[in-house]
């Protein structure tokens, strides 16, 4: 994705130095957070998390992936080790995780409906730890939520981080098509030529999408090495990251989201929609 970045890669660099020059003079301090809460929005209760050693460090809030992949758990298992030196925010999105409700209307599920969400909880972050501007750090999906809010209100995003940056979600999906079609024709494997032949070329409903990844997966298209999903949710309910009763929420919620915005997410095309932003950006693949 190309985006033209204020000030260019520099200013990047020269903010993310400034906070972690930040986090060192701060060190010192003993006071930290650690607190969970529920945010009011229209039609719904968020649940956030936020945690840091550092009370006065810089608020990042953290933007998983999906729609409706409630990730909380999965970053602060890898990634708990930013809590040293940011105000970490931790946010189960509108029908997601332990923000899931069976009663909602899933036809709330819209990126406009998540960006007016994700307002009211920067605006919240801003007021309660008295900062102007945080950080937004986006994963998958969470990267065109990002970049979209980032976009609409510059004045309160101090930078944006995109980690497995979304571009076009039809692109992507041609590529993986692709990926798939010609790993089988040199293979010579006609078992997955005929699964990719029932399931047809793009665009893809959620279920399609899901059995076309599955074939992504078996040729080594997402990870270096296949990891073990039940062995990691055990881990993880270990670890306390989980409770062992809301992993069906979990799934049920990324069902429901994957459904309710499939035509929607297959619109965004930020290259075109958001060309440029007013805030240092740093994103890769």
């Amino acid at each position: 994705m190309r985006i033209v970045l204020l000030g260019g890669l520099l200013a990047a660099i020269a903010v993310f130095a400034g906070m972690l020059a930040a986090c060192a003079f701060i060190s010192g301090s003993p006071k930290g957070i650690d607190l969970e809460e529920r945010v009011q929005v229209d039609g719904a209760q968020l649940y956030l998390m936020v945690r840091g050693d550092q009370a006065g460090a810089s608020v990042l809030l953290w933007l998983h992936g999906g729609p409706g992949g409630a990730e909380r758990p999965l970053f602060r298992m890898y990634n708990s080790a930013l809590e040293h030196c940011f105000v970490v925010a931790y946010l189960d999105q509108r029908g997601t995780g332990r923000s899931f409700d069976s009663n909602a209307d899933p036809r709330r599920l819209t990126i406009a409906q998540h960006l007016a969400d994700l307002d009211i909880v920067v605006d919240l972050l801003r007021r309660e730890h008295h900062q102007e501007k945080i950080i937004l750090l986006g994963h998958s999906w969470g990267t065109a939520l990002g970049l979209l809010y980032t976009q609409a209100h510059p004045e309160k995003v101090a930078a944006f981080i995109g980690a497995g940056q979304v571009t076009s979600e039809l692109a992507r999906q041609r590529s993986q098509y692709e990926f798939v079609e010609q790993e089988a024709a040199q293979r010579h494997d006609k078992d997955v030529l005929t699964r990719l032949a029932a399931i047809g070329p793009p665009p893809f409903s959620a279920k399609r999408e899901i059995a076309t990844q599955r074939l992504v997966e078996n040729y080594g298209g997402y990870y270096r090495k296949q990891p073990s999903f039940t062995l990691l949710a055990v881990r993880l309910v270990l670890s306390g990251y989980v409770t062992p009763w809301e992993i069906g929420r979990l799934l049920k919620g990324n069902w429901v989201s994957l459904e309710a915005m499939n035509d929607e997410i297959l619109q965004i095309n930020l290259p075109k929609t958001v060309p440029t932003v007013r805030v240092p950006v740093t994103a890769s693949a």
